[in-house]
Parts: structure tokens; C-alpha cells; sequence
């Protein structure tokens, strides 16, 4: 990925009371590498610094990246930053936009390499992982990542910074079809995380394959087609005896 970095040191004030400082680790890039969803109004802002500090100062811990053009001035107040997700239309810049993209760098999770787990990061997320070597049914790739020594689950993308992360891992590294931790078993058409979460509508605009899911048969389990269709961004519902590589995270 070419991008630029720097160290940002800003202080400012947490909703009016007191004044406290946020040390921030900024990576710079285009649309074409990193992207994020508009979070407030966009405002006029002379540098990248002025605009995230007007970020900070309106929405706080929200505030996880700006979209920024020098010559226009215009600040745009962003989420975490995301790999292009080519289901997601309202992502922004866009990858032709002039306008570049500065997201803060998250804090990087305690891996232990016991189980074969490793560290992966795009776009300033980064998680630990352990990604199945063999295709196995939903039901048994829960059970594997369950019974892990280090304490693990299957890899709950619930975010679209953890979802693109979650997607181009299996596509670069796995190249195979993978299970994503949802399904719809208890109640046809109400989709939940494995962690019992509904799906909220937000998480389903970058979740599915456009036009998806569409609960054919016992299609009660989704997968990512990276080995039928590598590059499909999105989910796809199918049957939970069918076989998948998975990815486990600890928690």
C-alpha cells in the first residue's frame, strides 16, 4: 500500500468539560487503497490538521479518519477507514476522487503465535487470526475455533474495517470459500452474528452480495466465494453442511 505517515498530537475539548489530549498515529492514502463512511457535514478546513481536529471536537472517539482536499479545503469527518468493499456504494473518496483519505492507525491486539495465529492489517485495523488450513461444516469450524488453548471464536467482522479485513485476508492468504459467522436458522430471513447480534441494516449494505441473501432451500449459513468467484465482494447464503475454510480470533 503507498501511503505516508505522520504522529499527530492534538489537544482539545471532550464535550465541553474538560481538556484532554489524543495522541494519534495518522496513515494518508488515496480511494483507491482505503475508504471510509461519512460520519457529519462536511466544513472548510485549511489543512488536514485544522480538519481533523474539527473532526475530534464534533464527534469525539467517532472521529476516526477525515477525507481532505487541499486545494478546494473541503473536510469530510469519516469512520474507521476500510479496503474498497465493491458492494458499498456510499463509501467515499472515491477511487477516481483527488481528494485523499487521513485515518487513524488502531491500536494493534495482543497476538499470541500459540495456534498458529498471526497479525493482519488494512487500512489501519489490524487483527489476530488463525485461518484454517482444511474445509470443514459450519458447525465443526465453530467447534475448532471453540476448542483452541487460546481462548478463540470464529472471526466476527461486524464492522466494514473489520469486514474488509476479513475479505481480503481470504482472498490474498485462504483463496478458498470461507464461513461467515451469521445465520438465519432460528428464524428464516432474521439474520444474527454467532454472537447473537442482529444484523443491522447498516451491516447488511456491506455484508451481502448485492441482491443477496435470498433463503433458497436450507440456505440458513452464508460463505465469501473466494475460490468460485474471487473478487464477488460480499456474502452469499448457503447450506450450513456444505464445507468452508474459516478464520478463528481470540477474545
Amino acid at each position: 500500500m503507498a501511503l505516508s505517515t505522520l504522529w499527530i498530537l492534538f489537544a482539545f475539548l471532550v464535550i465541553g468539560f474538560k481538556s484532554e489530549q489524543r495522541q494519534l498515529y495518522l496513515a494518508q492514502t488515496t480511494g483507491q487503497e482505503c475508504q471510509t463512511l461519512q460520519i457529519g457535514e462536511a466544513v472548510s478546513a485549511p489543512t488536514p490538521s485544522s480538519c481533523f481536529m474539527d473532526c475530534m471536537t464534533r464527534f469525539a472517539d467517532e472521529c476516526q479518519s477525515i477525507v481532505f482536499n487541499a486545494e478546494t479545503q473541503n473536510c469530510v469527518p469519516g469512520t474507521n477507514a476500510f479496503r474498497p468493499l465493491g458492494n458499498l456504494n456510499t463509501s467515499i473518496p472515491s477511487n477516481d476522487s483527488l481528494d485523499t483519505i487521513f485515518y487513524a492507525v488502531q491500536p494493534i491486539p495482543a497476538c499470541n503465535t500459540n495456534d498458529n495465529f498471526a497479525l493482519y492489517t488494512y487500512c489501519g485495523t489490524t487483527v489476530c487470526l488463525r485461518l484454517s488450513t482444511s474445509k470443514i461444516e459450519y458447525d465443526l469450524a465453530k467447534a475448532d475455533c471453540d476448542q483452541l488453548s487460546t481462548r478463540s471464536r470464529l472471526f466476527l467482522p461486524k464492522s466494514a474495517a473489520r469486514f474488509s479485513v476479513f475479505f481480503y485476508v481470504g482472498l490474498t492468504y485462504v483463496q478458498q470459500n470461507t464461513w461467515v459467522p451469521l445465520s438465519d436458522r432460528d428464524e428464516e430471513n432474521t439474520w444474527v452474528w454467532e454472537d447473537g447480534d442482529l444484523v443491522t441494516e447498516q451491516q447488511s449494505s456491506w455484508v451481502w452480495i448485492p441482491g443477496y441473501p435470498i433463503s433458497w432451500g436450507e440456505e440458513d449459513c452464508a460463505e465469501v466465494r473466494h475460490r468460485d468467484y474471487p473478487g464477488l465482494f460480499g456474502s452469499n447464503d448457503c447450506s450450513c453442511t456444505l464445507k468452508k475454510f474459516y478464520m478463528c480470533e481470540p477474545y
